[in-house]
Order: structure tokens, then C-alpha cells, then sequence
């Protein structure tokens, strides 16, 4: 549908005149108009801070503790098979 408002309004005014429980699936693409975001979306995911200009750093060594995302993922996939009777 494009990036300008414009395009959007046909949809949602459709959308508004629509009974009942609606879904709206947007496709995005990540990073549009910066290159090295578009070249790799994974990494410019969500980044912090880093200098646009250089781009992200990978570091040399890798991290020494778990990031967030891999202790969840890890706790998330056994949590189920550890605690069976969680909802008695």
C-alpha cells in the first residue's frame, strides 16, 4: 500500500465500516533507505545505539553471558515440561 498516509485511508475506511473482530496484517520492510539495515535486517533489529555512519560493530570476541532472548527462548521451551500441573 505504500508509506504515505494517503494509501492507507481506503483500507481503514473500509476497515471502520466492518462488524465485528478485525485484522489488519501489515507487511513492513525493515530498514527502508538505509543500506546496511536493508542489507541486514536481523542485526539492525532493534539495535541500541550505534553510529549511522559506520554502522554496527560485531564484536571480536563473543559475549561471555546469554543475551535476553536466548535465556527466555531456552526457559520458554522447557517451563512447559517442568511444570505440567502449572494450571491445577
Amino acid at each position: 500500500m505504500g508509506t504515505t498516509w494517503m494509501h492507507w485511508c481506503p483500507t481503514l475506511q473500509n476497515l471502520r465500516e466492518m462488524r465485528g473482530p478485525l485484522f489488519l496484517h501489515v507487511i513492513t520492510r525493515k530498514g527502508q533507505g538505509y543500506k546496511l539495515a536493508e542489507s541486514d535486517p536481523v542485526l539492525y533489529h532493534g539495535p541500541g545505539k550505534f553510529d549511522p555512519a559506520e554502522g554496527i560493530k560485531r564484536p571480536l570476541t563473543p559475549p561471555t553471558k546469554p543475551t535476553y532472548t536466548q535465556v527466555f527462548s531456552t526457559g520458554s521451551a522447557t517451563w512447559p515440561r517442568s511444570s505440567r500441573d502449572w494450571w491445577r
